[in-house]
């Protein structure tokens, strides 16, 4: 979400100027940047999750199209992606990090397609007998071992209530062989919040709320007319917030405002 004033003037200015970026990692070290005026062909973000008001986690996969005419660039599943976009003049990094999983080149166009997603895509590599935890925990210690195995910091948002201290006085209702992405949905549940990883590679909790007001408005003097061969009239405005709900809006008159939450 933008919330850097110079970045919404640019938004609403009546020419902006919008890009992508990947920069290519092993470990720490950078060995890539990749723009759309080299070799950065395609990208794009998917946000998976199911369709209710909580007790789920949205996992982010990012993919993309590099076309690498010289060979000059190595991805493997080694490798992690920084992505960010820019608005004017500069970058901004909306997304955690991501991670590598599918690569494959075409030895005719030279085009590279990969696939990666954010750490919460390895939470189904581990195990809730692989937790660090005592005889007797709470909700929030379990949280915070889930968020440790995977390395990242744990945070609370919108939870006002002591659904995370609830306490486990004989362990939890846990066989052991459970991936700690099934213990991650159990939580939400039980504290009925939706769990993703955001831009500073935290593991959040948070509880939607609904009643809230509107951080920006979309209004009539923000739209554009498309020039092609013709008029073209804005019929569609699509929504997708960080927590991965999906608001489509379809308008056939005039002076329709959308909200952004």
């Amino acid at each position: 979400m933008l919330v850097n004033n110079a970045h919404l003037t640019e938004l609403n200015s009546p020419k902006q100027t919008i890009k992508a970026r990947v920069e290519i990692y092993r470990g720490s070290a950078l060995e890539a940047v990749c723009n759309c005026g080299n070799v950065l062909q395609e990208f794009g973000l998917e946000r998976t999750g199911e369709n209710k008001f909580f007790g789920f986690g949205i996992c982010q996969k990012l993919r993309g199209t590099l076309v690498d005419i010289n060979r000059n660039l190595s991805l493997t599943t080694d490798h992690n992606i920084e992505a960010s976009f820019g608005v004017g003049s500069d970058f901004i990094y909306p997304f955690p990090k991501f991670y590598v999983q599918e690569v494959k080149r075409d030895e005719v166009s030279n085009a590279i397609t990969f696939s990666a997603y954010e750490i919460l895509y390895k939470a189904e590599n581990y195990t809730f007998s692989e937790l660090s935890l005592g005889s007797v925990y709470t909700v929030k210690v379990v949280a915070a071992a889930c968020a440790n195995i995977l390395n990242v910091p744990m945070r609370i948002i919108n939870v006002n209530d002591d659904s995370f201290d609830t306490e486990y006085l004989n362990g939890a209702n846990f066989s052991g062989k459970e991936s700690v992405r099934r213990v991650l949905d159990t939580i939400a549940e039980v504290t009925q919040t939706v769990y993703y990883i955001n831009s500073e590679w935290e593991l959040v909790f948070r509880r939607l709320e609904q009643d809230t007001d509107p951080v920006l408005t979309i209004t009539k003097d923000m739209y554009v007319d498309l020039q092609n061969e013709g008029v073209l009239r804005l019929n569609n405005i699509m929504h997708v917030t960080e927590l991965g709900d999906n608001v489509s809006s379809v308008g056939t008159g005039e002076g329709v405002t959308q909200y952004i939450r």
